[in-house]
């Protein structure tokens, strides 16, 4: 048998009359606990809604970027590029589901993340989603965004910096040469070259990899130009991970293991198993 029934002003009464424990007891002698809960989501919504109207909006740029001043705006950023659903795949683990709440706030957290990660550079936000790659949980820069972020930090000191590639040889003998040109400001010129060829990566065990099976010249390139740029500009690559060098790293740990597993169970199957007790 169901309680007698209650109109919405009977509920928005007893809202103003009392409160605590008093509107809970109040209320539940007359209305099941779904509507006391469905009533209960209705004013923490309103709220919500009215904590938020309150806020100072984002302000955006002549571009109609997003200005992130603070961290109250990076969250609010975030959580919008995250409901979104436009961010790459590589900010998505495995098991994650959009409609767990625990999930999406993770998510918002890396998006957050990657967005600081890019503005240390220079990036704008949007920017920042598409260039920082996270590789076994460490954000990264891929590509051209590596260059790009040298050359934005060059031209802030006033200093210029120009870059040529040369490819030579076949098969193990591939290589690609990198020269990096820095100009100063005053005038002075700082030029070196860094080399890598398919022997080094061979000698790597990157060869195996698909990317450098599709697009070996590019990889050669990318490798390169990396280590020319760390040997060039260690304070501006200080602490700056290489998504390219990121994945290779982790897919040799990968393989080291199932190695190293393989050959202790090889070395278990070679032992003479232990003479029976007389």
């Amino acid at each position: 048998m169901t309680g007698p029934r209650v109109s919405e002003s009977d509920v928005d009464k007893a809202f103003a009359a009392v409160s605590g424990a008093e509107l809970l007891n109040g209320l539940l002698e007359k209305i099941s606990p779904d509507r006391v809960e469905e009533r209960f989501e209705s004013e923490l919504q309103r709220l919500l809604e009215k904590r938020i109207d309150s806020r100072k909006p984002v302000d955006l740029d002549q571009y109609g970027t997003p200005v992130i001043n603070d961290l109250d705006q990076l969250q609010r950023v975030a959580t919008m590029y995250a409901r979104s659903g436009l961010v790459p795949g590589s900010y998505l683990w495995k098991e994650f589901d959009w409609g767990n709440p625990e999930h999406f706030r993770m998510l918002v957290a890396r998006v957050a993340i990657a967005i600081s990660f890019g503005k240390k550079f220079g990036m704008d936000p949007l920017t920042s989603l598409k260039w920082v790659y996270v590789v076994n949980n460490v954000p990264s820069l891929w590509g051209d965004a590596v260059p790009g972020v040298v050359r934005n930090e060059l031209r802030k000191r006033g200093d210029d910096y120009q870059e040529t590639k040369k490819y030579t040889g076949e098969g193990d003998a591939r290589t690609c040469t990198v020269t990096v040109k820095h100009i100063r400001a005053d005038g002075t010129v700082i030029e070196q070259a860094e080399p890598f060829s398919m022997a080094d990566a061979k000698k790597a065990r990157l060869t195996s990899k698909g990317p450098w099976q599709d697009s070996p010249d590019r990889m050669l390139l990318h490798r390169a130009r990396t280590y020319c740029l760390r040997n060039m500009f260690p304070d501006i690559m200080m602490g700056l991970a290489v998504a390219e060098e990121e994945r290779d790293v982790v897919e040799q740990v990968e393989t080291r293991r199932v190695l190293s597993l393989n050959e202790r169970l090889e070395s278990a199957k070679l032992k003479p198993e232990p003479a029976a007790a007389p």
